[in-house]
């Protein structure tokens, strides 16, 4: 009599699929278990079952080289619906096995005892059981060993369905991973094609007033249009280290401002023996270090432009530091000082405008007087950590 499907059949083949064992080779710690049952229980044959939708498949066995069988002809189709060991002493008088063609005919078998291999959620998946050609009984002793082998087993499959739910949250993680990093590849390409595009437009921008600089004829336009190309270049220059410093939304201020600094190095007077940069190794939000890096371009290049006008040499220090929730930057020199008129008049020329507006910018304020005989401008604003 062919065995009825299992109440929750979709159920309890979709947990012995996600096993992933069907078809897989043999393994010694199964093929131990059913060798061990075999001798204890005196029987020529020991299967480890697993009854497939068509079919019953065997992971372990002794005493047959057959891999698989039709579940049409499966006994242990029938050891799934139980709760407990299925025994039956001589199946040529169990109306369920009688016309079976592995009991009427050829191999003739006669007993089964089979023990139910489940899931934790009580799932059957198939069976650890011993046959023989001769009707038999076994011990209470041989059956405990072998329900307790049977837990052996289930304990062996449990393992193998945690392996593997590890093995795809390990791969699904690689993935998600994988996808991540190309989404930072991709949203880098989109940046550097930014970055790219921002700096050619400020260099068309700068190349344009260049021209006009030259075609100029009144020496005052002049002089305004090489100002304004000088804070295009100072803008792509800014732009093109704010860029370079940048690891996330907050950009460590030391490097930027010496990278800035390494840079408006290159175009120092000869009466400027060296630009030197101090900073607190902070880090500020990108719009700060932008505005920040607008003042410190405007101060040294006043300092380059006024501070040894008239031939002395020295240097021009540009120190930024963090006190509280203030920070500082300060350039200085040791040339001729400010005019004693000098009132830091914002409507006074176009570079105390741009420094006021990136003061501004910053929520900050901005400070002047000697140093050393020199001058010395500072801007100060708030910081939030």
């Amino acid at each position: 009599m062919k065995a009825p499907l299992h109440p929750d059949e979709a159920l309890r083949l979709e947990a012995l699929h996600r096993l992933d064992i069907l078809d897989t080779p043999r393994e010694r710690d199964f093929d131990d278990v059913v060798d061990i049952v075999s001798k204890i229980c005196g029987t020529p044959v020991s299967l480890i079952t697993l009854v497939d939708e068509n079919r019953q498949w065997f992971k372990a066995a002794v005493g047959t080289d057959i891999i698989e069988t039709p579940r049409d002809v499966s006994f242990c189709a029938h050891t799934i619906l139980q709760s407990d060991l299925l025994v039956v002493p001589d199946m040529l008088l169990d109306g369920r096995f009688s016309t079976n063609p592995l009991v009427a005919s050829q191999p003739s078998l006669r007993f089964y005892a089979g023990a139910l291999l489940e899931t934790e959620e009580g799932l059957p998946l198939g069976t650890l059981c011993v046959l023989d050609y001769q009707p038999r009984s076994l011990t209470d002793e041989q059956l405990r060993l072998l329900s307790v082998m049977a837990r052996q087993v289930n304990a062996r499959l449990a393992l193998r369905r945690a392996l593997r739910i590890e093995r795809e949250v390990t791969a699904s993680l690689a993935n998600t991973l994988l996808e991540q990093r190309a989404l930072l590849d991709q949203n880098e390409v989109l940046r550097r094609e930014i970055d790219h595009r921002v700096k050619n437009s400020l260099q068309l921008i700068a190349s344009f007033l260049a021209m006009q600089g030259r075609r100029a004829g009144d020496a005052a336009v002049k002089r305004q249009l090489d100002e304004a190309r000088s804070r295009v270049m100072a803008v792509a220059t800014i732009h093109d280290q704010l860029h370079r410093t940048a690891q996330s939304d907050r950009i460590p201020v030391a490097a930027f401002l010496q990278g800035l600094c390494d840079n408006l190095a290159n175009t120092r007077p000869m009466t400027v023996e060296a630009l030197n940069v101090t900073a607190d190794d902070i880090a500020l939000p990108a719009n700060q270090v932008m505005a920040l890096g607008l003042a410190a371009n405007e101060l040294i290049a006043n300092a380059f432009k006024h501070a040894y006008s008239d031939e002395r040499r020295g240097t021009v220090e540009v120190e930024f530091g963090l006190s509280g929730a203030t920070a500082k930057l300060t350039v200085c020199d040791q040339g001729i000082g400010l005019q004693k008129d000098f009132a830091g008049d914002a409507g006074a020329g176009l570079g105390m405008k741009v420094l006021s507006a990136a003061a501004a910018q910053l929520g900050g304020a901005i400070d002047y007087g000697k140093a050393g005989g020199g001058g010395c401008f500072s801007v100060s604003f708030p910081v939030t950590h």
